[in-house]
């Protein structure tokens, strides 16, 4: 009796997930099985793809250590939601998250007092910026 060997299926890069919506929405009646034979994956990941579930963005980028303790600092300070850091690094929600509590970047020690004092410098400082143009704006002008 000969065992039946497990089909292989390759793993959907950020490109493909893009080439999998742009397909679809040219050719709406194309089934998840032929998309998915197309580009050699299961009809399942084919659903999660355009389902948002996975490949919603690029990969984040990785973050320096200086990154990752200023991001831990204005986090703990409150300042900022997670939502906000993440749009500021370049970050999901959830990896912000990681992040803070340790499981990503764990190997990134706690920040400095110096370091502390330039990442709330910076923020004091982007947030002047922030309420300066947000009052001019709201000046008519003539």
């Amino acid at each position: 009796m000969q065992s039946k060997q497990p089909k292989k299926y390759r793993k959907l890069t950020f490109a493909d997930a893009q080439a999998i919506r742009a397909a679809r929405e040219q050719n709406p009646a194309l089934s998840l099985a032929d998309l998915a034979a197309k580009f050699g994956v299961t009809p399942m990941s084919v659903s999660r793809v355009l389902r948002g579930v996975v490949h919603r963005k690029e990969r984040a980028r990785k973050l320096t250590p200086q990154e990752v303790q200023e991001l831990r600092y204005l986090a703990r300070t409150g300042t900022f939601t997670q939502e906000d850091l993440s749009t500021r690094f370049g970050l999901s929600q959830g990896e912000v998250s990681r992040i803070v509590n340790g499981e990503l970047y764990a190997h990134v020690p706690p920040a400095t007092k110096e370091q502390e004092q330039a990442a709330r410098k910076k923020a004091r400082d982007e947030w002047i910026e922030r309420e300066y143009a947000r009052a001019m704006a709201s000046i008519p002008h003539a």
